[in-house]
């Protein structure tokens, strides 16, 4: 199985999902840079609520599954090789035969017929 498809399912519902969470909710970030790198810190508070936070918590998570079945797929399109495109040498004959091309008969080669 082609791995195209999954990929772009789970894009759509991801971004469905997450859309749906942070466009509801409320939210409040904070950033904490300080020289010792230890002492740095990213804060981030996310409050939905209602039906957008139970539609977009499923959203993402149908988005996980399928990136999740996404990656099952590449992986066995990977080691099964079907995916894989072979390389044809240019020397080599075409497996395809030719258009032949049918001759249509003109009007000074038979006979004429007069209405």
């Amino acid at each position: 199985m082609r791995a195209d498809r999954p990929v772009l399912i789970s894009a759509v519902f991801l971004a469905a999902g997450l859309s749906v969470l942070f466009c509801y909710g409320t939210a409040g970030s904070g950033l904490s840079a300080a020289l010792p790198i230890s002492n740095s810190g990213f804060h981030l508070t996310l409050a939905t609520g209602g039906g957008a936070a139970i539609g977009g918590v499923i959203l993402t998570i149908i988005g996980l599954l399928c990136f999740i079945w996404a990656i099952f797929a590449s992986l066995g399109t990977f080691l099964t090789g079907r995916g894989r495109i072979r390389a044809v040498r240019a020397n080599t004959p075409s497996q395809v035969p030719p258009a032949v091309r049918t001759r249509e008969p003109d009007s000074s080669t038979g006979p004429r017929r007069i209405l």
